[in-house]
């Protein structure tokens, strides 16, 4: 153990041991503690004097302040004794007493000053609950029953009051002091200790008092503070109460913990002392606990704030440095720097260049993260005063940017070390393929002095021009370069080397060993400086082929690369050339656009390999239909054109689009299939020169829309009249969409009754479109329109799912034996998903798919593929009903009734007219072969727009099993179809 401490620790028995005697209260005891006191009081000026500074000055005062109050109480005993008043309050020992209480607390002010790193109103907080709880207790045990007492005297009470106010305000600071966390040297301890000893004793004085006993309390505790005094003055560690410690971040400590417990159990534990019961006592201590409980809401309201600040600063520190770590290098960081701290700590951050700063929130950057700065570039934390958890922050934020831009740095020095390395290598592999290339490369590399005569030649010329090398070197080129080219070659060369250029290319011809000319690609560089070299390199590329080959490719934007045709771009500009010619020539010019129908299907059904081979037989077909003058064109995937530009008239072009026609349905036999085609075609005549190519286009383009719509399989000629039925189809095609988006349609339904006893037995659903503007539009009118516009498989999916959702309506009010027939075009059936979307408007709307019969026209099932059997099985296994629509009308074939299973074939109503007539027993028997079959099928029958008695009747006779049309029923409303289910018909025809 260090002679150090066991001083220190001798000082302290005997301080105890003086206390000790002093406890005794014989007049010796008291004699000798206050010899005790001065003794003290002089060692601590001695240990001062021999300190420098902040330290000497503090020692000095506290000695200066014990030597006043123990002379002090000196002086009060000899006129106590005197007076015969013991302790006499005031007297003149208070000029003595008063002056070393104000000098003890401005000590302790000197150290809060010089210990407290930085404004902290958190520690006063704690300091000042703390002091109050304390004078709070002081207050209802004592000092209320003092003041209020008679035998107390107003300067006493004065006099008093001012003591015990320097006291507890030393005691505040004090507190204050201990509150602030960070390094504390002995010597600081023991002072500490010992200024809580003299508060300690002088409440003791004051509580002695006040109840009238002795002052052997605090006399008792003196020597106590004096040795500490005298301990800590002269301890190795005396010269570190002067040095402010560095700032330390507060945190919640157990003494903060402790001092608000405290505070808060205070005011309910003095309630219970009597003296908080009385009027001037009760209202001192409402008064005391008011300001406690004030003082302890702002300090949590504090503690609160602080903590918000810290944790959203370390939540922006760390966002910060994510983004820099996402940059690619220090120079970066350093740009995002300002940035960074602006987004962490507000606009209280500078940088500034130049000297370096002194004061302690300023942070050198290091030189990596401030590249090419001339100075030393340095960040300003403010405002100056210290905040160590925005000081730690910011360190932080500083150290590990500083080691991100480490990281980036050492990143890309070993990167360049790699790519330095690499690049030697690349730089040796290089060469030596530059040697291989040079000798064996196609281009040729040759070198021409300043007079043009060849100083080298690469092995490459031998194949570019047949000659070998040797043949060159020494000589001019003029005997190779072709003869009408060498005066070019030596202009070209003469402008190379006057300056004009230092880099020419152009091309010209040379002659080959065997005769041909050979074009050449020349780019000359000059490396007349370039040693080794010291002379014109050229560069010789053959280009021959290339320009053969760009020849061609000209000729290949023109054509179309499947049919070997002119493509849509050239046949408008031959359009555009017979029009000018027509101008002059005062002829007409005719165009024809060809379309396959249905042309899909053979891509569907054969793949697109035999879909090529059939464009390319029509249009092998339609070049052999025209004459030579004519101009065929492919248009696009099945759409060609036809220009005949040598004054047809009307009838003669529409002659020849109809031979067009004609030879393109004859069936064509590819991959061992035979396949029929069927063209549909628009022509349009223009005399006068007037019209443009697109214009001509456009109006075909119209007359095949109108022959597609009206007349399949034929030729119309454009009219203009054509051009505002168009108009009215878009505009028509337009009002549709946005009904269909609306919901402006509605579905009526038609009743199918049994053809003996004229009950319903089943509905039809049927579009219907009433507009705004133009009022009830026909079926008949837009349904094409959708087909056309691809809005019929939208049309089809909302009449599925509103008949479903009716039907499901009407079984809930208990009409559930009838179905409800939904056709179905050939368009939704191709629909790639159909059968999902199907399934999901039956499982979304929870129909009984029983009670729904979907209607297929018969012309959909000629193409009797696969793909249409796998939908119609798929259609089946949903559980739906299955009806032919328009049976007889689509060439109607035996072997898709035996492919194909149906519950219901409806009898076109092209059928049912010819009934009335006595006369047609040819139609009466094919009626009866179709019902018969369809017996024979177990499929039911139903006869379509029966509107005569007689149709009727004949039906009935034949054995048809259903009937539908205006004899019966007429479509009707949804809400009327319940009452008509009701209605008990008075006859089976009624």
């Amino acid at each position: 153990m260090s002679k150090a401490k066991t001083w220190q620790i001798g000082l302290l028995g005997f301080v105890v041991a003086t206390a000790a005697i002093a406890l005794s209260g014989s007049e010796t005891a008291q004699a000798l503690m206050v010899l005790w006191s001065v003794f003290c009081s002089l060692g601590i000026a001695i240990a001062g004097s021999r300190l420098s500074g902040r330290a000497r000055r503090t020692y000095l005062l506290l000695a200066l302040s014990g030597f006043l109050v123990v002379t002090g109480a000196v002086v009060r005993t000899l006129i106590g004794e005197a007076t015969g008043v013991e302790q006499p309050l005031p007297s003149l020992a208070d000029l003595l007493t008063a002056p070393g209480y104000l000098l003890f607390a401005f000590v302790a002010l000197s150290v809060h000053r010089i210990r407290a790193t930085h404004k902290n109103l958190d520690a006063w907080l704690d300091a000042a609950t703390l002091t109050l709880a304390a004078v709070l207790i002081f207050w209802a045990a004592f000092l209320a029953d003092f003041v209020t007492s008679d035998s107390s005297a107003s300067d006493e009470i004065a006099i008093s009051t001012f003591y015990n106010g320097v006291v507890f305000g030393a005691a505040a600071l004090l507190v204050r002091i201990g509150a602030t966390p960070g390094y504390r040297p002995t010597s600081y301890t023991l002072m500490g200790v010992a200024g809580l000893s003299f508060v300690i004793a002088d409440i003791a004085g004051a509580v002695s008092g006040a109840l009238g006993a002795t002052l052997y309390i605090t006399l008792a505790l003196s020597p106590i503070v004096y040795g500490l005094l005298f301990a800590a003055a002269w301890h190795p560690s005396a010269a570190e109460i002067a040095e402010t410690p560095p700032p330390v971040e507060e945190r919640i400590s157990t003494f903060r913990f402790g001092t608000s417990a405290v505070a808060i159990a205070v005011p309910a534990v003095v309630t219970l002392l009597p003296a908080s019961q009385s009027g001037i006592g009760r209202f001192g201590t409402v008064f005391l606990s008011c300001l406690i409980a004030g003082l302890l809401v702002a300090r949590v309201t504090r503690l609160l704030q602080s903590h918000r600040a810290v944790t959203g600063m370390e939540s922006r520190l760390v966002e910060a440095l994510s983004s820099l770590t996402s940059l690619n290098s220090n120079a970066e960081i350093r740009e995002a720097l300002p940035q960074s701290c602006s987004y962490i700590f507000g606009p209280d951050v500078t940088f500034d260049t130049g000297a370096e700063q002194t004061d302690i929130h300023s942070t050198k950057l290091r030189s990596n993260l401030c590249p090419g700065e001339e100075n030393d570039v340095y960040v300003r934390l403010q405002p100056f005063s210290p905040d160590p958890a925005r000081e730690r922050i910011f360190s932080s934020f500083i150290r590990d940017a500083g080691a991100i831009a480490d990281a980036k740095r050492a990143t890309q020095v070993r990167a360049t070390q790699r790519s330095e390395a690499e690049a030697n290598k690349r730089i040796a592999a290089n060469e030596r393929r530059f040697r291989a290339l040079v000798q064996n490369a196609s281009d040729v590399v040759l070198v021409l002095n300043v007079k043009g005569h060849v100083t080298y030649m690469s092995d490459s010329a031998v194949k570019v021009l047949g000659y070998e090398t040797s043949a060159y070197v020494g000589k001019t080129l003029d005997w190779v370069v072709h003869e009408n080219d060498w005066g070019f070659a030596q202009g070209y060369m003469e402008a190379f080397l006057t300056g004009t250029s230092s880099h020419l290319e152009h091309e010209i011809r040379a002659v080959h060993l065997d005769g041909s000319i050979r074009l050449l690609d020349l780019v000359l560089t000059d490396m007349r400086h370039v040693e080794g070299i010291e002379g014109i390199v050229i560069n010789i590329t053959d280009v021959t082929e290339k320009r053969r080959l760009e020849s061609n490719l000209r000729d290949a934007e023109t054509t179309d690369p499947l049919t070997m045709q002119l493509n849509r771009t050239a046949f408008i500009r031959e359009i555009d050339t017979a029009l000018r010619r027509t101008s002059i020539s005062a002829s007409s010019v005719s165009l024809a656009i060809v379309n396959l129908d249905d042309f899909r299907l053979v891509n569907e059904g054969y793949g697109t390999v035999t879909a090529d081979q059939v464009l390319i037989e029509v249009a092998h077909r339609i070049r052999q239909s025209v004459r030579l003058d004519d101009i065929v064109a492919r248009l696009n995937g099945d759409e060609f054109g036809i220009l005949m530009p040598d004054g047809y008239s009307a009838f003669e072009a529409e002659r020849v689009v109809q031979r067009i026609l004609e030879d393109v349905t004859e069936p064509i036999t590819t991959n061992g299939r035979s396949i029929s085609l069927r063209a549909t075609a628009g022509l349009v005549l223009n005399g006068d020169g007037s019209a443009t190519g697109i214009d001509m286009l456009r109006d075909a383009d119209t007359a095949l829309d109108t022959a597609k719509t009206t007349s399949r399989g034929s030729v119309v000629l454009f009219e203009e009249a054509m051009g505002q039925e168009v108009s009215e189809r878009i505009e028509l095609r337009n009002l549709l969409q946005d009904a269909l988006k609306t919901k402006k349609l509605r579905l009526a339904y038609q009743p199918i009754v049994d053809i003996d006893t004229g009950e319903i037995a089943a509905l039809e659903a049927l579009s219907r479109w009433q507009d705004d503007s133009r009022g009830n539009i026909s079926p008949a009118t837009f349904i094409p329109i959708a087909e056309s516009a691809g809005m019929i498989t939208e049309l089809g999916e909302w009449a599925l799912r509103t008949a479903c959702e009716q039907v499901v309506e009407w079984a809930r009010q208990g009409y559930d034996d009838f179905t409800v027939s939904v056709n179905m075009s050939g368009h939704q059936l191709r629909e790639e998903n159909v059968i999902t979307k199907v399934s999901r408007i039956l499982r979304e709307t929870k129909v009984d798919p029983a009670r729904i019969t979907i209607e297929i026209t018969e012309s959909v099932l000629i193409d009797d593929t696969d793909f249409i059997a796998h939908r119609i099985r798929a259609l089946r296994e949903l559980g739906l009903r299955l009806a032919i629509d328009d049976f007889g009308t689509g060439y109607s074939s035996l072997s898709y009734l035996r492919r194909y299973e149906f519950d219901v074939l409806k009898i076109d109503r092209s059928f049912v007219i010819p009934l009335a007539d006595d006369a047609n027993k040819r139609e009466r028997e094919i009626v009866n072969a179709m019902i018969k079959l369809a017996q024979a099928l177990g499929a039911i029958t139903v006869a379509e727009g029966i509107e005569e008695a007689e149709e009727y009747g004949v039906l009935r006779t034949l054995g048809c099993d259903l009937a539908q049309g205006y004899l019966f029923w007429y479509p009707m409303e949804s809400y009327e179809v319940i009452p008509a289910l009701n209605v008990v018909p008075t006859s089976a025809a009624a």
